[in-house]
């Protein structure tokens, strides 16, 4: 009797964990699907590009004003590469472009004190995204996960938190295409990757 009564407690606890286990998928789905209809029909993406002041200091403190002159040069070229690729690959929603420094201000929702950038990376304080008819999301590239080190580009909500499957929350580099490039074919695949969730979901 024993035995039969452990195997019955066996079977219900595996049931319940089946249960809970489906629940949790549905609710995945079910978030995933309000994130990618939201972004889509009601959102605006921005677009975290960084500035690396703080490292950029620390080489001119040293008096390596050549160096910092060089990287900073490369981090505005990035940049600039990034604000073309979205310009021209995608068209998933509307996008504005924003400074790594004001990310406090993006945070804390004093959106009246961030300044947006224009495409060529000007700080305009004439943009302003309509916060008030809009939600938004975050995205930024940087490290997908921190176990491979594989670079791409991920989103994010409001908080900065990033999003999870089943929804498409990151476009990974591609390995061979040149530092010229790589942004241009991350944004298209990201752009892509989005549309395709989206109409699956309708």
């Amino acid at each position: 009797m024993n035995k039969i009564i452990q195997i019955i407690a066996v079977i219900i606890a595996f049931l319940s964990l089946s249960n809970i286990t489906i629940s949790q998928t549905s609710n995945g789905y079910l978030e995933a699907k309000n994130h990618i209809v939201r972004l889509h029909d009601s959102s605006i993406l921005l677009v975290r590009l960084q500035t690396k002041e703080h490292s950029l200091q620390i080489y001119r403190n040293a008096s390596r004003h050549k160096f910092a002159d060089k990287k900073e040069l490369g981090q505005k070229t990035l940049n600039q590469q990034i604000v073309n690729a979205f310009r021209k690959n995608f068209n998933f929603c509307e996008v504005y472009f924003f400074y790594s420094n004001e990310s406090s201000n993006i945070i804390e929702q004093k959106f009246h004190e961030t300044i947006f950038l224009n495409d060529s990376l000007q700080k305009t304080p004439s943009i302003k995204p309509n916060f008030e008819d809009h939600y938004y999301y975050i995205a930024e590239f940087k490290t997908i996960t921190s176990e491979t080190g594989i670079q791409g580009l991920i989103i994010m909500d409001s908080e900065f938190k990033q999003l999870d499957k089943p929804f498409p929350y990151y476009a990974k580099n591609p390995f061979f295409a040149s530092k010229s490039k790589f942004a241009f074919t991350t944004v298209k695949r990201f752009n892509e990757n989005l549309h395709n969730y989206y109409n699956s979901c309708k």
